[in-house]
């Protein structure tokens, strides 16, 4: 179902994107992927998906942590 119904759409009009999205959460990382400078100006509506590395530092979207991770070993 959530396959084919996309009821969320990206809110960053002036930029012409026609983005729709199944979850929140698709939004939120496609938001801070190709809009950073509007996610960066509504804190208070897109929440951060960065986490920093513990090890080397590095910035990874939250999503894509562990597996940045399992390159440390």
């Amino acid at each position: 179902f959530r396959n084919h119904d996309r009821p969320v759409e990206c809110p960053d009009t002036e930029s012409g994107c026609k983005g729709r999205f199944a979850q929140n959460k698709d939004l939120y990382r496609h938001v801070w992927v190709h809009h950073r400078i509007y996610a960066l100006q509504h804190p208070n509506t897109i929440p951060v998906v960065e986490a920093r590395c513990r090890t080397c530092g590095e910035k990874e979207r939250v999503d894509n942590l562990k597996r940045h991770m399992q390159k440390h070993g």
